[in-house]
Parts: C-alpha cells; sequence; structure tokens
C-alpha cells in the first residue's frame, strides 16, 4: 500500500473520530439539558401545596396535577435513561474507532520507516559507488 494511501485513510479515521467525540458532547449536552429539566419539574412539584382551605374540587385537582408532574418526571427519567444507554453505544463506537486510528497510524509510521531505511540504503550505495569511482579516477591518474 502506498504512503497517500495510507495517510489518507488516517485521516478519515481521524475525521471519523471526531465525528463520534462531536456526538457524545452533543449526546452529553442533552442528559445535562433533561437532567435540568427533570430537575425543574420536581422544583417545580415540591412547590405544589394542599390547599388547606378548600372543597374537594380543588383537593382533586391538586392531586391531578402532582400525578402529572410524576407521570412528567418519569417521563423525563426515561428519556435520560435512554439517552445514556445511546452514551454508552457512542463510547462504544468511539473506543473501536480510535483503536482503528492507533492501528493505521502506528502502520503509517512503520511504513515511513521502512522507506527511511530503504532510502538510507540506496543512499549508502550510491555514496559507495561514488567513493569508489573517485578511488578508481585517482588510482587512474597516478598511474599516468
Amino acid at each position: 500500500m502506498n504512503l497517500k494511501t495510507f495517510k489518507a485513510l488516517v485521516q478519515v479515521k481521524k475525521q471519523a473520530m471526531q465525528r463520534c467525540e462531536a456526538d457524545i458532547a452533543a449526546n452529553l449536552a442533552k442528559i445535562h439539558a433533561k437532567q435540568e429539566e427533570q430537575q425543574g419539574l420536581v422544583a417545580e412539584l415540591n412547590t405544589l401545596s394542599v390547599p388547606t382551605t378548600a372543597n374537594m374540587a380543588a383537593f382533586i385537582q391538586c392531586n391531578s396535577l402532582k400525578k402529572n408532574y410524576l407521570y412528567a418526571i418519569d417521563q423525563v427519567g426515561l428519556e435520560i435513561s435512554e439517552l445514556k444507554s445511546i452514551d454508552t453505544h457512542l463510547r462504544e463506537l468511539y473506543k473501536n474507532v480510535c483503536i482503528e486510528y492507533e492501528k493505521l497510524q502506528y502502520l503509517y509510521t512503520l511504513e515511513l520507516k521502512k522507506r527511511a531505511q530503504k532510502l538510507e540504503k540506496e543512499e549508502a550505495k550510491q555514496m559507495d559507488s561514488i567513493g569508489a569511482e573517485v578511488f578508481y579516477r585517482q588510482q587512474k591518474a597516478r598511474r599516468a
């Protein structure tokens, strides 16, 4: 595989890793927003008070309102649980992408080292050839 292909693959995996990071951050923001929403609903529920001087209809209305708040709190809790399971999935995906990225990065580095060693060997051969040619010319010049 040539270096351009390796470099392109490394860049693609790096972009995939960055997308995963962005997805995780966005999901965490959603989780925090839902948790704040849930805390707000709990705070509103705690501010409700049972009417002290009212008739049965007011009491039933207050009780119904509390049930609605509890239902809304439970629904937001379910959404948070769903978002947390998505977060777990995203983190697993991120881990796999990171491993693939690191593998490709390592292979790319190895390929670069191989190329550098090959170039060093070629350079050494050329230097030996040049040295031999210079030596040969000097010997020829001395004989003449």
